[in-house]
């Protein structure tokens, strides 16, 4: 049997911690099937905080009701088709992992969580 010097183990560690960090940084954590629930929403909000979006919900045909007041909406939403050099997406608002229904052609996406791509 094998005796890991102190330098292995630290390195063999630091791999695993790289290998965890770029995980998280490319949204394979955060979103379960990847690129594709990847949303750039101009909001992130619930019923709850933003009364309108029931109106806007009401206006695209969609029964408010069926939405939960704590349930996250991205509202005006586009998908992101590619993340680049150093987690780039092209993204200038609220990057979300969207996995609920598309409302009006992603005028409003239900269930979104925002992400963080470090």
């Amino acid at each position: 049997m094998a005796i890991l010097s102190s330098t292995k183990i630290l390195s063999l560690l630091g791999s695993v911690l790289f290998v965890l960090v770029f995980s998280a940084a490319n949204g394979a954590a955060q979103c379960p099937t990847g690129i594709e629930q990847l949303q750039c929403c101009r909001q992130t909000t619930t019923r709850s905080a933003n009364p309108s979006l029931d109106a806007l919900l009401k206006l695209l045909g969609y029964p408010e009701s069926s939405v939960g007041s704590d349930v996250n909406c991205g509202v005006t939403c586009s998908p992101v088709t590619e993340i680049g050099a150093g987690g780039d997406t092209g993204c200038d608002a609220d990057l979300d992992c969207c996995d609920g229904p598309n409302v009006g052609d992603g005028i409003v996406i239900i269930g979104c969580t925002p992400v963080t791509i470090l």
